[in-house]
């Protein structure tokens, strides 16, 4: 009885379409989408690179990924996500190159925001209404998943009391754990912010109090900026509030502006020690006779960094 009911419905509901399409001159059921977007689109290519553009970029992954942690690591020179882009496009029998154009500018489309990617492109024969577009990302850290922010924070909260603790773990604290995060200590991110500053990658610019702070502009691989960090008024302030994703985000950076032809020279390079050497005297000055060893031991990092010793 369903069935027929479904039949009934399916018959009737086509027959309306069908009905009101003759009147107005539009339909929405069994419309080909080959030939309305050759309508559309097919004297202008530019227009149908953007639409297709946009809508690759909109179709993205149910996940969403802690900009932070992706690009991280465990193996330098390895990318830890691969990305597999499948598109389903109709076959066309009025406009069959158009059909394979929009399969080309859709590979064309899909840029891996992570990792590496591969492509694929299946034709269909019975759904000429429609092209599916489907990202799966996989081969990635749990922890570049975006909702373990959360889990991370509830996490240190509750395992700083006896009662979490106890909740979480049972027994212990949990340290003897293989660790989800990687971990970076100040004396592995004071070099880099030194050469970030030296760089020009850090930006001086007023908070909402009016406070002269440094400030890192996290960018995708586009060149985008996607978020912006404030790292304190000092750099002595910067090197407590760089956590580990960022760190290994600064080192990247550092490193990537450092191939750059123009400090391939070697007085390019001191220039640059230069200015390290100059702000750890200004720390110097500021400290009030309070150890900034530390800081030079950072410097002396940079030279090996800038391969001047």
């Amino acid at each position: 009885m369903l069935e027929s009911f479904e039949e009934v419905s399916v018959t009737s509901a086509v027959a309306a379409h069908d009905a009101v399409s003759a009147e107005l001159g539009i339909r929405v059921l069994n419309v080909d989408l080959i030939d309305r977007l050759y309508e559309r689109y097919g004297a202008s290519t530019d227009s149908l690179k953007l639409f297709l553009r946009e809508a690759v970029e909109q179709a993205g992954t149910y996940a969403t990924f802690d900009s932070n942690e992706t690009g991280k690591t465990a193996i330098p020179g390895r990318d830890d996500m691969f990305t597999t882009h499948t598109f389903v496009v109709p076959r066309s029998e009025k406009h069959p190159q158009f059909a394979e154009q929009i399969a080309d500018y859709l590979q064309e489309a899909a840029q891996p925001r992570v990792g590496r990617s591969a492509k694929e492109v299946l034709h269909s024969t019975n759904r000429s209404n429609e092209i599916v577009i489907l990202n799966v990302a996989s081969s990635f850290p749990l922890r570049y998943l975006g909702q373990l922010t959360y889990l991370r924070e509830d996490y240190q909260n509750k395992i700083g009391t006896e009662k979490g603790q106890i909740a979480l773990h049972l027994e212990g604290d949990g340290s003897v754990l293989p660790k989800l995060y990687h971990e970076t200590d100040a004396t592995e991110v004071r070099p880099y912010l030194l050469l970030a500053e030296a760089l020009g990658l850090l930006d001086r610019v007023e908070d909402e109090r009016g406070k002269e702070v440094y400030e890192y502009v996290i960018r995708d691989q586009r060149g985008r900026p996607i978020n912006r960090v404030d790292l304190g008024a000092t750099l002595v302030d910067a090197e407590t509030n760089v956590d580990p994703g960022l760190a290994d985000r600064l080192k990247r950076a550092v490193s990537d502006q450092l191939q750059d032809e123009k400090y391939m020279p070697h007085a390019a390079r001191d220039e640059l020690q230069t200015k390290v050497d100059d702000r750890c005297r200004a720390i110097e000055s500021a400290s009030r006779n309070r150890d900034i060893s530390r800081w030079w031991d950072a410097s002396r990092k940079t030279e090996q960094l800038l391969k001047l010793v």
